[in-house]
């Protein structure tokens, strides 16, 4: 029997507009950041290089959870650490120049099928909270070719 391919699921949760000090969200969510971008001043890569300014304001959290974790799983574990701070998200959200999104990523190493399914009840906590929902899907790494 042939082994199931490995596959890996990502969720984020993403702030951006001008309109928040992405400074501020780590102590209104209770959430700690990955990424956080502030207007005007320089992206630096992983690599120490410096590009253009951000254009506007970001603020980036991952759900901590292992990659096998599917979408459901991972969102409703941030539902649960956000507990009653999902009042906050809503209302950052519904500023005219803040948006808010889940990002979900998923990839599958032998580039077969598959996916994920997210619970309705799951969905309803993201329309509650004002965010949209982002898919990505990741194809496998090419084979390296024959030397």
């Amino acid at each position: 029997m042939e082994e199931e391919p490995k596959q890996w699921f990502s969720v984020s949760l993403r702030l951006r507009g001008d309109g928040f000090d992405p400074a501020l969200v780590e102590s209104e969510l209770g959430l700690c950041p990955k990424w956080i971008g502030i207007k005007g001043q320089p992206r630096i890569d992983k690599d120490g290089r410096e590009w253009a300014p951000h254009t506007t304001n970001f603020w980036t959290h991952q759900v901590p959870l292992q990659p096998e974790c599917g979408f459901d799983q991972q969102i409703q574990y941030l539902f649960e650490k956000l507990g009653d701070r999902v009042e906050r998200v809503r209302e950052l959200c519904s500023r005219v120049d803040v948006e808010g999104e889940l990002f979900c990523g998923f990839g599958r190493e032998a580039g077969r099928s598959g996916g994920d399914i997210i619970a309705p009840s799951t969905l309803r906590l993201l329309v509650d909270a004002g965010l949209s929902l982002s898919l990505d899907l990741y194809p496998p790494k090419l084979p390296r070719p024959n030397a």
